[in-house]
Order: C-alpha cells, then sequence, then structure tokens
C-alpha cells in the first residue's frame, strides 16, 4: 500500500524553498508596471490613442570579437522578431480603434507616458524616438494604406517617408500620465484635417 503526501510543495515554489533551506538569497521579484487603459477618444480634430504597453528602446549590442556569427545572428533576429511583434500589435490595436482608417492626418505627436519624467532615470531624446520606431511604422503604415498595410510589408519601413512627402509632421515627447502618474503606456495624438470621417 502506497501512502500519499497530502502537503507536498508545489513544483513552482520548490526552488524558492531549498534557497531558503540552504540559506541563499531569493531571486528579486520582477516589479510590475501598471498600464494605462487602451481607448481612443477625440477633441476636436484631434483623435488621441491611448495604448497600454510599456516602451523601451531597442538595445543595440555590440556583440564581442570572440562571438560566433551563429550566436550574433541569432541576437539580430531576437531584436527583430520582437520590433515586429510589437509592430504588429499595434497595427491591430489601430484596426480596431480606428476602424475606418485614418483620413486628413497632418500632424502626430507621440506622447510616452511613464512616472520617470523629471527624474534622473528618464529616457533621453534619442531613447524616445527609438523606442517610438515600431509604432511609427505600424501607424504610418496604417495611415498610408489602411487595412492593405498587411499586403506592404515590405515597404513597411518607408511609409513614414511617403507621408514625410505628403506633408504630415510629427513630435516625440514624454510626460506623467495626467489621471494616474504611475501608469506606464503611449499616446498617439492624431491632428487631422477639417471634416476628417474617422470615428
Amino acid at each position: 500500500m502506497t501512502s500519499r503526501i497530502i502537503n507536498e510543495i508545489p513544483r513552482e515554489n520548490a526552488a524558492d524553498y531549498r534557497r531558503v533551506l540552504n540559506r541563499q538569497a531569493l531571486p528579486k521579484l520582477k516589479k510590475e508596471r501598471c498600464m494605462v487603459e487602451t481607448t481612443v477618444f477625440h477633441q476636436g480634430d484631434k483623435h488621441i490613442v491611448q495604448i497600454g504597453r510599456f516602451l523601451e528602446p531597442q538595445k543595440r549590442i555590440m556583440p564581442p570579437p570572440h562571438w560566433s556569427a551563429m550566436r550574433v545572428k541569432k541576437l539580430v533576429d531576437n531584436q527583430n522578431r520582437k520590433y515586429k511583434h510589437t509592430r504588429e500589435q499595434i497595427t491591430r490595436d489601430l484596426q480596431r480603434m480606428m476602424s475606418r482608417g485614418i483620413n486628413g492626418l497632418t500632424h502626430v505627436e507621440y506622447v510616452r507616458l511613464t512616472p520617470r519624467v523629471g527624474g534622473k532615470n528618464e529616457m533621453d531624446d534619442d531613447n524616445l524616438w527609438s523606442c517610438f520606431k515600431p509604432v511609427r511604422d505600424a501607424l504610418c503604415a496604417y495611415a498610408l494604406w489602411g487595412d492593405e498595410c498587411v499586403i506592404h510589408l515590405r515597404d513597411i519601413g518607408n511609409a513614414d517617408g511617403q507621408l514625410k512627402r505628403m506633408g504630415v509632421t510629427w513630435t516625440y515627447r514624454q510626460q506623467k500620465c495626467e489621471s494616474n502618474p504611475r501608469l506606464y503606456g503611449f499616446q498617439l495624438i492624431l491632428h487631422c484635417a477639417p471634416r476628417s470621417t474617422e470615428q
């Protein structure tokens, strides 16, 4: 006859119990970030798309000389995968929130919402532009081609250049969320020509 231990330790906690018994330090808990609500609202000719997503700059790592070509390729592929994943998610958010497309776009304000504004850990300008790269590519492709942007995957990085030639401008800034300064996310403030046909 076999007996079953009723008070067995859950597998996910077993490693922590072993560390405590061996008088080792527990790993630091990853701090969870609270995000703003994903929504869209309008103020006159401005359409404010707010998305609850943490933006961080694309990390460019200079691989050491002793790294193999395979290891460098793996690193680059991983960075490209993250960029593509973020860009696709932003495109889906825009399709859902602005289902009629973005007509008459004249100016875009990219606003990063973070509690670190004004502190020593505030992101500097070049990193701010870098973290908005997938967002800008997704927005410009959707503004230029609408739902057909998935067909133009090869040209998606050129959409911002085409919009720039059409007179569209953009600015970048960061601020604290007005409703709750501890929240993270970003806003796309879309300035459109009068009598546009968005939602």
